[in-house]
């Protein structure tokens, strides 16, 4: 399970896509996410992530336009923001919520293996 340590990481690693257009959303495990794709794409697609913060084990991204993606990384979750090419050699690695960013080739994405 991620502790405290490890979602801080994440938040600083996450800011690394702020002000970064927020290309294209793609929802792989639907259960997971407590809105729809079209929710998400509604208040993310065009935006841009301003700002990060956590609060205990809740990583939150604050989106231009006043909506705030919060994330949770269950037992064995954790973050990515890399190269498109890099993340699809990660064998095995079934993605939950995806957030790219085309503008320099990258994407950001959350991964809960269970």
């Amino acid at each position: 399970m991620p502790e405290l340590p490890d979602v801080e990481i994440f938040r600083k690693y996450a800011a690394k896509a702020l002000n970064k257009k927020i290309k294209e959303i793609s929802v792989k495990e639907k259960k997971l996410v407590k809105v729809s794709e079209s929710t998400l794409r509604k208040h993310m697609l065009g935006k841009r992530f301003t700002s990060t913060s956590r609060h205990g084990k809740y990583l939150f991204l604050k989106i231009s336009g006043g909506s705030v993606l919060v994330l949770h990384f269950g037992m064995t979750g954790e973050l990515a923001y890399c190269k498109k090419k890099d993340r699809e050699k990660s064998k095995g690695s079934k993605e939950d919520r995806k957030d790219k960013d085309r503008e320099k080739g990258k994407e950001m994405g959350e991964h809960k293996p269970r």
